[in-house]
């Protein structure tokens, strides 16, 4: 997928299942660069990894993913959560979660819900 876009979510709506979503450095904010549901099966990398690329959600939810394939790779999450629901075959990797201030998310910082085939590695936390 080769999009200009300013927001994650911008990109998201206008890719297809097996895009991918590469996310130059930099910090992102609000609600089109977090909180919403990925359904297709995508992958969201950032260019050069987690340490340089920061998603900040404000103690909302960061993403909700109810979609068989998905890949989230090389991303920090900044006081968001992830919860995988009704999902096969999804893939973390290096995935940094940080300054979380409200550690009191309802499902958790990272909920897997009636899902399967989930693999994480290098999920840490800050």
């Amino acid at each position: 997928l080769e999009c200009a876009c300013q927001y994650i979510l911008s990109a998201y709506n206008i890719s297809e299942t097996g895009d991918t979503i590469l996310i130059q450095e930099g910090i992102y904010y609000g609600i089109n660069n977090s909180n919403f549901t990925i359904s297709k099966g995508i992958t969201i990398s950032s260019m050069l990894g987690a340490k340089s690329t920061t998603i900040v959600c404000d103690d909302s939810l960061g993403y909700e993913i109810e979609g068989n394939g998905v890949r989230i790779e090389g991303l920090s999450f900044s006081d968001c959560n992830i919860i995988i629901k009704t999902s096969d075959d999804v893939l973390l990797i290096d995935i940094d979660v940080r300054n979380i201030t409200n550690r009191n998310f309802d499902n958790g910082i990272l909920n897997v819900e009636n899902s399967t085939n989930i693999t994480i590695q290098k999920f840490i936390f800050d």
